[in-house]
């Protein structure tokens, strides 16, 4: 799966440590990672970087203005111990500005707003389970089914269930690639292996149902994914 990913850009290794622990407690699929100023790649492209205002060599909206040339679309959160610089923050580049004297409150409410924007951005859909968010990634989905007032979206080696109709999932997450191929039931044009006069194959090995007046459309419009993925 292929995760959301932060960058940790934190003078104390153990407060760090204590922010990536925060990220994985409360978020899954994600992937953190901790530096300084020093250590900091710019080679790699992550979806949020938290900084550090106040780094060894440097401010972190110095390091700010640096991501955002080379990532114009970098998520960039601060941390501070010093809350009068909050209107600061926001002039470089900032979506979220986060007192670590209320970090916990804080961070939570800028994270949330912000994995909100990534899943709605990346076709990501939350999961809840046990009270933690979970995203899945639709490029990850075989094939979508209905159970009652659920749907079950069913990837390689999963399933995950999540209360919405087939109708609702369809008109929330419109992708060029999930087609219906019967009355509660959606398949991902990707993971399509092959056709016959049963129905469709999945790469899992999985056969589904074809709807006769879907049959035709279906194949049409499988074709013509592959021909643009050429």
């Amino acid at each position: 799966m292929e995760g959301i990913h932060f960058c940790i850009c934190e003078d104390s290794k153990e407060y760090g440590e204590m922010v990536s622990k925060f990220i994985r407690t409360h978020y899954r699929n994600v992937f953190v990672d901790i530096c300084d100023d020093e250590t900091i790649s710019l080679r790699e492209i992550y979806d949020v970087y938290v900084l550090d205002v106040e780094l060894k060599n440097r401010s972190g909206f110095d390091l700010a203005e640096e991501i955002h040339l080379k990532f114009p679309n970098a998520i960039i959160v601060y941390l501070t111990s010093h809350e009068e610089l909050a209107r600061k923050g926001y002039l470089y580049y900032g979506t979220g500005f986060v007192s670590k004297a209320f970090f916990e409150e804080e961070f939570k409410m800028v994270l949330d707003k912000i994995m909100t924007s990534i899943i709605t951005e990346k076709l990501y859909i939350p999961i809840t389970q046990n009270k933690t968010m979970e995203v899945l990634c639709l490029l990850d989905v075989y094939y979508v089914t209905t159970e009652g007032h659920y749907i079950i979206l069913k990837t390689k080696n999963n399933e995950y269930r999540k209360r919405m109709s087939m109708k609702k999932f369809l008109q929330t997450y419109p992708t060029n690639y999930f087609y219906e191929n019967c009355r509660g039931e959606c398949v991902n044009l990707h993971y399509i292996k092959s056709f016959n006069s049963e129905g469709v194959q999945m790469c899992n090995g999985r056969w589904l149902q074809i709807s006769k007046n879907k049959r035709k459309s279906l194949e049409e419009t499988y074709y013509e994914y592959i021909l643009k993925r050429m």
